[in-house]
C-alpha cells in the first residue's frame, strides 16, 4: 500500500483494523534527542508507572506498592515515534512497536549505555533510506487520527528487490 492508501482506507468504516506493507523512507526517526525513549509499565494491569517513584497508579491493580526495576512485576518498553513518507505522502506519529525496537535498536540495556554517537549512527542506518515496512492500523472515528503501529521494519538491499514483483494499491 502506499502511505496515502492506508490514511484513506483508515478511514472508511469497513473494519477495525487491518494490516499493510508499505515501501517507504523512514523520515524522522529521533533516537538521539532528549525525548525519554524508555519508559515502565506494570505487568499485572498494564499501565504506565511513572519513573520518578516506580509505583504502579492504577488504584484497582493489587501491585500499586513500590516496584523494583529488573523485577517481574515491572516491564521497560522502548516507545519510539517515527514518520514514514513515500511518493504519496507521509504518515506522522506512527509506533515503533517495542519488540521491532528492540529488533532495530538492539535490547533497551544496550540502548541505555549507548553514547550519543553510537545512537545517532543507529539512526542514520534507518532515517532516509528505503525500507520494508509491516503495519497494523487501527481505525478510529473519522475525526480522529488512526494509530499506526509498526511492526517490523527492513531496510537491506535496493527497493526494487522488495517491490519488483508486488502491485501497489
Amino acid at each position: 500500500m502506499t502511505c496515502k492508501r492506508i490514511l484513506v482506507q483508515s478511514h472508511e468504516r469497513t473494519s477495525p483494523q487491518f494490516t499493510a506493507v508499505l515501501y517507504a523512507v523512514v523520515s524522522k526517526f529521533n533516537v538521539d534527542g532528549l525525548i525519554p525513549l524508555i519508559f515502565n509499565k506494570c505487568n499485572l494491569c498494564g499501565m504506565y508507572v511513572e519513573n520518578v517513584h516506580l509505583m504502579c497508579i492504577n488504584p484497582e491493580c493489587s501491585m500499586n506498592l513500590n516496584m523494583e526495576v529488573g523485577s517481574d512485576e515491572l516491564e521497560s518498553i522502548l516507545n519510539i515515534r517515527l514518520s514514514l513518507t513515500d511518493c504519496t505522502g507521509t504518515l506522522e506519529n506512527c509506533i515503533l512497536h517495542h519488540q521491532a525496537a528492540t529488533k532495530i535498536l538492539s535490547e533497551i540495556n544496550n540502548f541505555q549505555n549507548m553514547n550519543m554517537d553510537q545512537k545517532t549512527e543507529l539512526k542514520w542506518k534507518y532515517l532516509f533510506t528505503n525500507c520494508k515496512i509491516k503495519l497494523v492500523v487501527t481505525k478510529t472515528y473519522q475525526e480522529e487520527k488512526p494509530t499506526i503501529l509498526v511492526v517490523d521494519i527492513v531496510n537491506k538491499g535496493p527497493i526494487l528487490q522488495f517491490i519488483s514483483c508486488i502491485p501497489i494499491y
